[in-house]
């Protein structure tokens, strides 16, 4: 069984990022970090934390060290859908 002690200091990291970017959505946050729904599927605590620094980094305009690609990100717009805004 995995350790559950991994588990706050994971979610507060991811906070910590989150509250950079207040007008993303959390999915929207989430697949910017990491956009490959695969990867994203099978991704460990630290894969997830790397990709977290690269996408801080991007937002933050340091290009050094950015992998994936570098195309900034992607915003998707919000639509009606019946009576939900998403």
């Amino acid at each position: 069984m995995r350790d559950k002690n991994r588990i706050r200091p994971f979610l507060n990291r991811i906070a910590e990022e989150w509250e950079n970017h207040p007008d993303f959505r959390f999915g929207q946050f989430v697949m910017d970090v990491i956009p490959d729904q695969d990867k994203l599927w099978n991704c460990e605590e630290n894969e997830f934390f790397r990709r977290l620094d690269v996408f801080a980094n991007r937002a933050s305009g340091n290009k050094a060290g950015t992998a994936d690609n570098n195309q900034g990100f992607r915003i998707y717009p919000l639509k009606w859908v019946g009576p939900f805004l998403i």
